[in-house]
This record gives C-alpha cells, structure tokens and sequence, in this order.
C-alpha cells in the first residue's frame, strides 16, 4: 500500500493529457524506485498484515481517507 500511495505521489502531480503519457509516467517513476524503497515496502508488509488482523479486516486508520 506504501508503495502505491508513493507512486500516485510522483505521478499526480499534475494532469496528463492522455494514456500513454499515464503509462509512461508510471513507467518512469518504478524505473527510479531505489532498492532501498524496496526494502523498506517490503519489511513492512508483516506489520501491515498485523494491523489488517487485529482490525479484524477492516479499514486500517492510516489508510482511511475521510
């Protein structure tokens, strides 16, 4: 989720007249992720699984958009 929500940062930031100017944005962006982002995205997919858990599946509170 960390992840996505840091890739929707760098690539909407403003509006793209079309599709494919979309989908190269994107393609740039996972081009220039460090594997140090990796890293962290990925150490922390068990405490996200956690917090999914002790909410019994529901929303988590710092992915709830109000």
């Amino acid at each position: 989720m960390f992840f996505m929500g840091y890739l929707k940062a760098r690539f909407f930031t403003h509006t793209l007249p079309d599709i494919n100017s979309l989908k190269n944005a994107i393609r740039r962006e996972i081009a220039n992720v460090t594997k140090d982002t990796l890293h962290r995205v990925m150490a922390s997919v068990p405490g996200r699984w956690q917090q999914c858990l002790d909410c019994h599946g529901g929303h988590l509170q710092d992915v709830l958009k109000t």
